[in-house]
């Protein structure tokens, strides 16, 4: 829900554009006056909106394995510059890609590892 037009004639003091306020939500409304109706994520609108900190994909588990798709894309963007020639553009992807992976999961290992056994030792847990 957007403000009513009457909010869009006061300008705010502070704004530098004035008229800016005019399409923001209710609920993030600089006038602590107004009311809604509906809340924010109830409006049939704020399902075209996704907010990606806020709202993550439901992937369920699947989550590790979106590792191969973003270390693949960091890969491609980072040799796509360092490459010297087009022949072995794809295999340097490959390789690296398949580092970024491999070191994910022996970071994830040795962080699993630390907190289970280490950090028991260091500093004892009362129950």
């Amino acid at each position: 829900m957007l403000f009513p037009i009457a909010h869009c004639l006061l300008p705010l003091a502070s704004s530098p554009f004035p008229i800016a306020h005019c399409l923001l939500p209710i609920a993030f409304s600089p006038f602590p006056h107004a009311s809604s109706p509906l809340p924010l994520a109830s409006s049939p609108l704020s399902t075209l909106a996704w907010r990606p900190m806020l709202d993550p994909l439901p992937v369920g588990d699947a989550w590790p394995l979106l590792l191969i798709p973003l270390s693949l894309g960091i890969s491609i963007a980072y040799k796509a510059v360092r490459v010297g020639s087009i022949g072995s553009y794809p295999k340097a992807v490959l390789v690296m890609t398949t580092q970024i992976v491999l070191a994910m999961i022996a970071m994830g290992i040795v962080a699993n590892l630390f907190v289970r056994f280490v950090l028991p030792a260091i500093i004892p847990v009362s129950p």
